[in-house]
């Protein structure tokens, strides 16, 4: 069971959670709120991880 397709709130937060910015959003019960602060996040955490990938190894 995966995620096909956002919700509007979700496409419209998404740029602004990733960017760490502050914001308010209202939506109706059951329209995805909850996932339009984690997805953002989860999608930072794991560029970060990547980046840190590909940097030099420790001496």
């Amino acid at each position: 069971r995966g995620v096909t397709y956002l919700f509007d709130i979700q496409v419209k937060t998404f740029n602004s959670v990733y960017d760490g910015k502050d914001l308010i959003g209202q939506a109706r019960t059951g329209t995805g709120k909850t996932f339009s602060f984690a997805i953002p996040l989860v999608e930072k955490l794991q560029s970060e991880t990547d980046e840190r990938k590909r940097g030099r190894s420790p001496k």
